[in-house]
């Protein structure tokens, strides 16, 4: 005699793949495109804790005078090599349980399309989560790099401060490919002068403002991400805000390890199920090493946050991810 097995029943893969391929790729087809290539989504599998790439830092002294009287021996230029170091920070998906009977009282949905709306849901926090981890790194790099940091305290955030924010990069400030800010800053920006913006919502917490008028022809990135707001950073009672100008590929995530699903009953009083994924992404910031000592493996966001646990391995403030304005 034929007896239906649970697994004639879970959740079908093939559903929740669909609908998490949909908003991953949405979202970051616009990030990757809208923000200039500033922050950069890929996909590519990486072993390990950390991904690692090798390179030869700037010879800033390659290209001298030749003295057309002199044979005197050269003096050799050294090169030296280091390493960018990409940190992997490792996800859960759920675990979501329900039970069979809330299908029974739910008319209309099936099980196909409640595993369509859970891809959905997880691919949608998925690239908020990528983007706010790229955010949070690329903040805490940049906030030690002092080069790289201008200091507008009081007023708020106006062209001005964007403007000397740029210039910290000299004659490399047109590679800044976007900015990245608070909308508490926008919202400066716009009493600083701005009449005619466009806004695009993207996965509903970020928008992308497209006109050349908003920052200086860059495109901006808005999000009321928390590494942005420094509490009481100004005095006491008046928080301070971080705006980023990132050049192209200032940040890198890659998602390393591919999405895991499994699916299983619970031993409950009612036919229960759980839904269960996991994952993994590497985060790159041009021109840092993520600090394998001091940082570890797996690190929470707080660490992640930590500047001195990202490491600069390059001299030249112009190969670094950006800049690092801070205001009112």
């Amino acid at each position: 005699m034929a007896t239906g097995l649970h697994s004639d029943a879970v959740i079908r893969d093939e559903q929740f793949e669909a609908g998490f391929i949909e908003s991953v790729g949405q979202n970051t087809n616009v990030f990757n495109d809208a923000s200039n290539g500033a922050i950069q989504l890929t996909s590519l599998a990486q072993r390990g804790f950390y991904a690692k790439r090798r390179f030869f830092d700037r010879l800033s002294t390659i290209i001298s005078r030749r003295d057309l009287t002199s044979t005197a021996a050269g003096t050799g230029i050294k090169p030296t090599m280091d390493e960018i170091v990409a940190v992997k920070l490792f996800r859960n998906a759920g675990p979501v349980d329900y039970t069979e009977g809330m299908f029974r009282t739910m008319a209309g949905l099936d099980l196909d399309e409640f595993s369509f709306e859970l891809g959905q849901q997880v691919g949608m926090f998925a690239v908020k989560d990528y983007v706010n981890a790229a955010i949070r790194s690329a903040t805490a790099f940049l906030s030690g790099e002092t080069a790289n940091v201008h200091t507008a305290t009081t007023g708020g955030l106006t062209f001005a401060a964007l403007n000397q924010g740029a210039g910290k990069l000299g004659d490399a400030r047109p590679r800044i490919a976007a900015w990245v800010m608070h909308s508490d800053k926008l919202t400066d920006l716009v009493n600083d002068g701005l009449t005619q913006y466009k806004v695009e919502n993207v996965a509903g917490d970020f928008a992308i403002m497209g006109s050349p008028e908003v920052a200086m022809g860059k495109p901006v990135i808005i999000t009321d991400d928390a590494s942005l707001v420094i509490t009481n950073g100004v005095t006491t009672g008046e928080d301070a805000y971080i705006t980023l100008g990132l050049v192209a590929g200032g940040v890198m995530v890659n998602e390393s390890e591919e999405l895991r699903v499994a699916q299983y009953f619970l031993d409950r009083t009612q036919i229960t199920r759980r839904f269960h994924g996991e994952h993994a992404f590497n985060v790159e910031v041009k021109g840092a090493a993520w600090d394998t000592a001091n940082g570890g493996t797996n690190p929470t966001d707080a660490t992640v946050a930590i500047s001195t646990n990202w490491d600069a391995v390059v001299a030249d403030k112009r190969d670094k991810a950006g800049v690092y304005i801070k205001t009112s």
